[in-house]
């Protein structure tokens, strides 16, 4: 049925994708649902429109930088089991309105769920959609899904959000085949700021900050670094160690920090790094998205609440002070400073291989990978 419609686009139908045609952009075929105009296309597809998307992130009913199409591309190039994400788009009178990923194999809807996933374990939130028009919307992508035999499933959904509550009343108003699973808290914020850092050591304790492409670069690979040796402790895989993983936070990361929504904290103790975290902005509120911490270090809770507490501090400064470009804490280049006894873990190669940025920031994890592959 939905072959007839000729409404397939990107992986399907190919229309989405950017055509020779003089300059131009190849419109993608939409199909009429209502007042509506919606469209399947691939994340990566999704060049041509990043200004829509923008803009929808603005005035979404939930904010969510993870529903976003820098997410969403992405985990559809580096993570094995989203590589048949797709995008619904729902369009009205030119002005883009919905921008909800679904999982939908290349046998398309073969399926009678199609789920609108939760990109990563800890990656929570509900998907773009008009703030003004969230009922509607939700009205027409089902519709367009019946069209198809095929229901929604929504996970990783924070049960208490603007998405949730609105899902829980569409569904009961019109009796429409929609489920909530997986629902879970959204990412915490950092605290409130306030308080004293919790007691460590003696040792001085300083805060690094990357903010530009430059310094994110390096401070990534040395949250992964920690974070490999975390994991080693933990007897778990690190993140450089499953397929694709490691080369998603790379991409999210630096796209994200291109547009000043991304930033990672350092904490130094000694001069040697202890915790890293990597924080997410979203207009005015910071994320904690990830934090990694040295499993060598004593009291490893309290480092990461002292950590957690220099984060908030640095934001409230920033409020504080109505500084939108964050320049209340001066950005310092991250270093390769580890410090930390060599015993055959990454952060211990991380050592071994420290020569500053004569070889860059991507040889540095490379040859730490091949490391942690030999170690098994």
């Amino acid at each position: 049925m939905w072959a007839k419609s000729g409404t397939m686009s990107g992986a399907f139908g190919g229309a989405a994708q950017v055509a020779d045609t003089g300059g131009q952009a190849a419109q993608p075929d939409r199909e009429r649902v209502g007042d509506f105009e919606i469209e399947l296309r691939a994340p990566r597809a999704a060049g041509d429109i990043l200004a829509d998307f923008r803009s929808l992130e603005t005035r979404s009913l939930e904010r969510n930088l993870f529903a976003g199409v820098d997410f969403l591309a992405a985990a559809a190039t580096h993570l094995a089991d989203r590589r048949d994400l797709k995008i619904v788009l729902v369009w009205r009178e030119g002005a883009l309105i919905g921008a909800i990923p679904v999982l939908v194999p290349s046998a398309a809807f073969s399926a009678r769920e199609i789920v609108s996933p939760q990109i990563v374990a800890d990656a929570k939130g509900g998907p773009l959609l008009d703030a003004q028009n969230g009922a509607a919307i939700l009205s027409a992508v089902c519709a367009w899904f019946a069209r198809r035999h095929a229901a929604i499933v929504f996970e990783g959904i924070d049960e208490n959000g603007p998405f949730a509550r609105l899902l829980r009343d569409f569904a009961r108003r019109l009796n429409r085949q929609l489920r909530l699973t997986g629902a879970s808290a959204r990412v915490p914020a950092a605290p409130e700021a306030g308080g004293r850092d919790a007691s460590l050591a003696p040792a001085p304790v300083t805060l690094s900050r990357a903010m530009e492409p430059a310094g994110l670069r390096p401070a990534i690979e040395e949250y992964l670094i920690l974070e490999a040796q975390a994991a080693r402790a933990a007897g778990r895989e690190a993140l450089i160690q499953l397929p694709g993983h490691a080369n998603f936070l790379r991409t999210v990361t630096r796209q994200l920090g291109r547009r000043r929504q991304c930033q990672v904290f350092g904490l130094e103790i000694d001069n040697a790094l202890a915790a890293t975290a990597i924080v997410l902005l979203d207009g005015t509120r910071a994320h904690v998205w990830r934090m990694a911490s040295d499993p060598e270090m004593p009291a490893r809770e309290a480092l990461e609440d002292m950590l957690r507490q220099r984060i908030a501090r640095a934001f409230a400064r920033r409020n504080a002070s109505d500084d939108k470009s964050g320049e209340a804490m001066p950005e310092r280049l991250v270093r390769f400073r580890l410090g930390l006894a060599p015993r055959g873990t990454p952060l211990g190669i991380a050592r071994r291989l420290r020569e500053g940025f004569r070889r860059s920031a991507g040889e540095i994890a490379t040859a730490a990978h091949r490391r942690i592959r030999t170690l098994g």
